[in-house]
């Protein structure tokens, strides 16, 4: 006889998308909160044993609350692992279970990315903090599973293209689940990026015989975005981003940002120079900037040759969030033509 798993998911059967969806965000955020209630009361326990606040240091006070903030992501992280686990063992959600890890790895995203450090800026600034190799190891691996986690976001919004109204009430329901945490600004920052890469991908499909999404590892590690196969045969690496550096956007060869990098060189005030958080963020200055998408393209380069791609070729892709519908990524119309052009002239090299 199979041993009765205990379920805790109260499911039942859901009339509407929209019933199932906030079923699955009022779920999401029980467990975060019930997680985070538990690991203050613990905390609390020990502070009280400890003797107390009044007891502690301002070096120790500040000691603790960091420790305390990062217990609160471990508890918050093992709780949705749990509800993953739940999930996936309750026959009721078989259908839903993609969409149910889905917004799981949405919120994750949102916690976890608190810990990310753009060490690989630090290392082109001047009197930046350096992180140990230790430290950059987490740090890969933590960028490799968030990726991982964007990754199956938007592989779902993909599944869900011919059916717009459900794909409507999903993003809606990440966005409200994320704003209810706290992260409003954050998802909406995230959310430009997914439908950026997403809009970005459906442009590439209808210009060259091959195209295929990085893999978690070479879109964190590597820089890598997309890879394409120009009509001649050759194997292309594809960078994908948007910034005001490069104006209005377009396609730019290695040579084109070393271009920009050599005018922002010979402006007044250019620097590299790091300036403690405002608010919690790092202005990263558009020198190094660039030269991190320099060391993107050599890095990726190699990754190719050790791949056995002779002769590998990087381009980035800039391009404007507000070019791409909400809430599937589709292109808006009429697609720039200077875009398209200059994709036209890659995919003949």
């Amino acid at each position: 006889m199979k041993e009765q798993i205990e379920q805790n998911l109260a499911v039942q059967n859901f009339e509407s998308d929209q019933e199932r969806l906030d079923f699955f965000r009022k779920e999401i955020r029980r467990t975060i909160k019930k997680a985070w209630r538990a690991e203050q009361e613990r905390s609390q326990k020990l502070l009280k044993e400890a003797g107390g606040l009044q007891k502690l240091s301002r070096e120790q006070l500040f000691e603790y609350r960091l420790e305390l903030d990062k217990r609160r992501e471990e508890a918050i992280e093992n709780a949705l692992q749990e509800l993953r686990g739940e999930a996936s063992q309750n026959p009721k959600l078989k259908l839903h279970l993609t969409e149910a890890n889905a917004m799981i790895d949405a919120i994750r995203i949102m916690y976890l990315s608190q810990g990310l450090v753009k060490y690989k800026e630090y290392q082109l600034m001047e009197r930046a903090p350096q992180m140990t190799q230790e430290q950059i190891r987490e740090q890969e691996v933590l960028r490799e599973d968030l990726t991982e986690n964007r990754a199956l976001i938007q592989w779902y919004i993909l599944q869900l293209e011919q059916e717009p109204k459900h794909l409507e009430l999903f993003m809606d329901s990440l966005r409200r689940l994320a704003g209810e945490e706290g992260f409003k600004s954050q998802w909406g920052t995230l959310e430009r990026g997914l439908l950026q890469e997403l809009g970005i991908y459906k442009i590439l499909r209808r210009k060259f015989k091959s195209v295929i999404s990085a893999t978690p590892k070479e879109d964190a590690h590597y820089g890598i975005d997309f890879w394409v196969e120009t009509r001649s045969g050759k194997k292309v690496i594809l960078q994908s981003k948007s910034s005001g550096l490069f104006g209005k956007g377009g396609v730019f060869s290695e040579g084109q940002i070393r271009e920009l990098k050599l005018r922002l060189e010979r402006e007044p005030g250019a620097t590299r120079r790091y300036e403690e958080p405002w608010e919690g963020n790092v202005f990263i200055p558009g020198l190094v900037r660039i030269e991190k998408i320099e060391k993107d393209a050599e890095a990726a380069k190699r990754y190719a040759k050790e791949k056995g791609i002779e002769n590998p070729i990087f381009f980035l892709i800039i391009s404007n969030p507000g070019n791409f519908e909400y809430p599937s990524g589709e292109p808006k119309r009429p697609i720039d033509k200077k875009l398209e052009n200059q994709l036209d002239n890659l995919e003949q090299l």
